[in-house]
């Protein structure tokens, strides 16, 4: 299973990558947007998670009992080596699942799975991978300067998502970068090279 869900995985990033190349041979423009979530891992709340798997995923019964036990009584303590050693109070976790682990990133990928949704809703391209996602839109040169909006509207919708999710966009490492022909770049102006998200300007 794992190695067919790389293998797909693998198939949408180069699918990704040409869609871009076949962009600038046409001698058209595309702005890509690279999203950060912050910790995004350490805020999936737990009873939503479970909401999400029972209603929009059908996991019932032993299978959703199983889900929570695993989330249940999880919990976090941070040890300080040097000198004496000291421990903080246990803290008992109702949101979170661990990054580094096998699971781990197929739950996130479950919590969010219908962003899909926001994108096809405003027409934009787009991939994602646990907490990484990327967004592009692709113009004719004198279309560009709709671009911008559109991926602001986008995003603001995504904003607005992100906070039913208790997920929250990192404005300040949001990164907009544009694909074109040389020619067709200088005609960009500052307005095309910037991004609102949130309270942040993101530029390329």
């Amino acid at each position: 299973m794992n190695s067919i869900f790389l293998t797909f995985v693998a198939f949408i990033i180069v699918k990704f990558n040409n869609d871009l190349i076949a962009t600038v041979d046409e001698g058209r423009v595309a702005a890509l947007a690279l999203l950060d979530l912050s910790a995004a891992f350490d805020t999936v709340d737990h009873q939503l998670l479970l909401e999400i798997l029972r209603h929009r995923f059908c996991v019932t019964d032993s299978a959703i009992a199983w889900f929570a036990l695993y989330l249940t009584d999880r919990s976090q303590v941070v040890h300080i080596q040097h000198g004496n050693s000291t421990s903080s109070d246990v803290f008992y976790l109702d949101c979170a699942v661990p990054q580094g682990s096998v699971l781990g990133p197929k739950i996130f990928i479950t919590y969010t799975e219908d962003i899909g949704d926001i994108f096809d809703a405003q027409n934009v391209q787009h991939h994602s991978f646990a907490d990484d996602t990327q967004m592009y839109v692709a113009s004719i040169r004198s279309q560009v300067h709709t671009v911008t909006s559109r991926l602001s509207d986008c995003i603001a919708d995504v904003t607005d998502w992100c906070g039913s999710r208790r997920l929250q966009l990192n404005g300040t490492e949001t990164e907009l970068t544009w694909f074109g022909t040389s020619s067709s770049l200088r005609g960009l102006s500052p307005f095309d090279k910037s991004l609102a998200v949130g309270d942040a300007s993101t530029v390329n």
